[in-house]
């Protein structure tokens, strides 16, 4: 599971998957190490599918 990957609670990773919690830099660091990427990536890629909610 990603939570464990990433060393988080799997609630607190629902919360911030759910826009329930605002995730910090940390903890962008940390998702996006346990998926094997840059955490610039992984901000590039949520911008996208941000973008194309607004679209």
């Amino acid at each position: 599971m990603l939570s464990g990957l990433a060393g988080m609670e799997r609630a607190h990773l629902s919360m911030v998957e759910r826009s329930g919690r605002i995730p910090t830099l940390y903890t962008i660091w940390r998702i996006a190490d346990a998926l094997d990427m840059r955490p610039s990536e992984l901000v590039a890629l949520i911008e996208e599918e941000m973008e194309k909610d607004i679209s």
